[in-house]
């Protein structure tokens, strides 16, 4: 990520602490903190301000990804990991009266897969997508519906 235009890394050297006393229950450990998980390359922070800019801005996640210096995968995660706790409590399905439902193609068939078909969700009055899932049977439809919150 850049600050002030340079490209900053920041490097976490961790303390690994060992106990030399035989009654000690831990021989060794090392520093931890809730803002960088194990084997993280984002601390939480980052991975926040990655979901917010493909959230909010529209940024896509490969030019978040790029920005910040990680690969693709890396930065979806950390969309989805963030993104799935706002997006239940973001009160879009408050107040639905009117569902809309439409089925549409998601991925053309080419030499290797088939077809792919997505559902769509829609909140009629308010023009709002509440959620796509794949398929496009009532199984779907009514899955969708009986897993949301009444």
């Amino acid at each position: 990520m850049a600050i002030a235009g340079v490209t900053t890394v920041i490097v976490w050297s961790k303390r690994t602490w060992r106990c030399n006393e035989a009654m000690c229950p831990r021989g060794s450990w090392s520093e931890t903190s809730n803002q960088i998980g194990s084997r993280a390359s984002l601390t939480e922070r980052a991975r926040a301000e990655i979901c917010r800019r493909v959230g909010q801005d529209l940024d896509t996640v490969a030019e978040v990804a790029r920005a910040f210096g990680v690969g693709w995968s890396c930065a979806h995660r950390a969309v989805t990991n963030h993104g799935d706790t706002l997006i239940a409590s973001d009160g879009r399905l408050d107040d639905v009266v009117a569902l809309g439902v439409d089925e549409h193609t998601f991925a053309h068939v080419n030499a290797r897969r088939r077809t792919q078909m997505a559902t769509s969700f829609v909140d009629i009055d308010r023009g709002r997508l509440l959620d796509v899932t794949p398929g496009r049977s009532g199984g779907v439809v009514r899955a969708w519906v009986e897993s949301q919150p009444i």
